[in-house]
């Protein structure tokens, strides 16, 4: 534990790090505004690097740029490569029927026991999460859960954060 006096004062970290506070700042209001998602992740990273450039320590070289879109590309590669093979898996659960069906397999099991339900939905969006990458899991379990949560009368809101959950 820190001592009171080797704490930082929140008005002196705010003035030394804009460069996480401002991009952040940035993010909820585009947000919030009502921006895609994708513009508002443009804005949040162009902020960053004005802010950047600000000091010196901070400031990115040609190189720099470069070297960090070259991380960025080599780290994304299996998380898309998980996202198209989650996508190919869903286009054929769509085109087959087997989302709804799945969805009425676990209700006629549970009947109306809503407790019952939510532990299958767990167990098994936990099984389809093992092996993937968050979003792909996310996105899998979404298409296959969301059905059933629906017939048990939860929102759309809180059906996605159980899947997010698990």
């Amino acid at each position: 534990r820190l001592s009171e006096e080797e704490i930082p004062r929140l008005s002196m970290m705010l003035r030394k790090s804009p460069l996480f506070v401002v991009p952040i700042v940035v993010l909820t209001a585009g947000l919030l505004a009502g921006f895609a998602p994708n513009r508002v992740a443009a804005f949040g990273i162009a902020t960053a690097l004005v802010i950047a450039a600000f000091k010196k320590a901070t400031r990115f070289g040609h190189l720099d740029l470069l070297r960090a879109a070259s991380d960025t590309v080599l780290r994304m590669v299996p998380v898309t490569i998980a996202c198209a093979a989650a996508g190919l898996l869903i286009a054929v659960i769509n085109v087959t029927g087997l989302g709804p069906k799945f969805a009425e397999l676990i209700y006629g099991l549970t009947g109306d026991d809503s407790f019952i339900a939510l532990v299958i939905a767990a167990v098994l969006t936990t099984l389809f999460g093992m092996g993937m990458p968050t979003p792909a899991a996310y996105i899998l379990a979404a298409v296959l859960m969301e059905p059933v949560l629906q017939n048990l009368g939860v929102s759309d809101i809180a059906s996605n954060m159980f899947i997010l959950c698990f």
